[in-house]
């Protein structure tokens, strides 16, 4: 294979993905504010940790755009799932990563900087959610974790007894566990 055939071959395959918008569409689903689900095929940007627009294709075949400012939910029938979270520089909503699922939910939202050396930074911010509750969705603290925490967790008294003695303090342990124990994994 010559040169010019590999670069030939490269710059296709970049005008492919690029005007193809990469990733394919999925089966999948939307929630709408008042918690009607609609099935569906969806479509993420490539390499999305959160995002602000998601393609929708209906049953119709009809395509649209959508905006976490009018539907609560969006994921992919048995698999990864995204839920409304006011994130971001300036607090717009976005379509956040569920990263635990259960009576409580943990979202993750990730920023991806470079400093002036070209080094990437990631910044990581958490947000938990009432499943049944959308409305209930509240940025992790770095302080005053305790107080943040205790009217999500109030009717496990086991629980809110180790954090309120520092054994635990990870917000995905506590996400968890708490599941667990709803889910009677967790006797103690």
């Amino acid at each position: 294979m010559n040169l010019k055939t590999i670069f030939l071959s490269f710059f296709l395959t970049l005008f492919y993905v690029g005007f193809s918008g990469g990733n394919p569409f999925e089966k999948g689903y939307i929630v709408t504010l008042n918690g009607d689900t609609i099935q569906g095929e969806i479509k993420l940007p490539m390499m999305a940790s959160a995002s602000d627009k998601v393609k929708f294709k209906g049953v119709d075949g009809k395509i649209k755009t959508i905006k976490p400012r009018k539907y609560l939910a969006i994921g992919r029938e048995g698999g990864w799932s995204y839920r409304r979270a006011k994130a971001g520089l300036f607090g717009a909503p976005k379509f956040v990563p569920v990263v635990l699922n259960g009576e409580l939910s943990l979202l993750e939202y990730i920023t991806v900087s470079k400093d002036k050396y070209g080094h990437e930074h990631k910044s990581y911010t958490y947000f938990i959610q009432r499943t049944k509750d959308p409305a209930s969705t509240k940025k992790v603290p770095l302080f005053g974790f305790k107080n943040f925490i205790t009217p999500y967790i109030k009717d496990d008294k086991i629980l809110l007894d180790k954090i309120m003695n520092q054994k635990l303090d990870d917000c995905y342990k506590i996400v968890e566990e708490y599941n667990n124990r709803k889910n009677g994994l967790i006797n103690e």
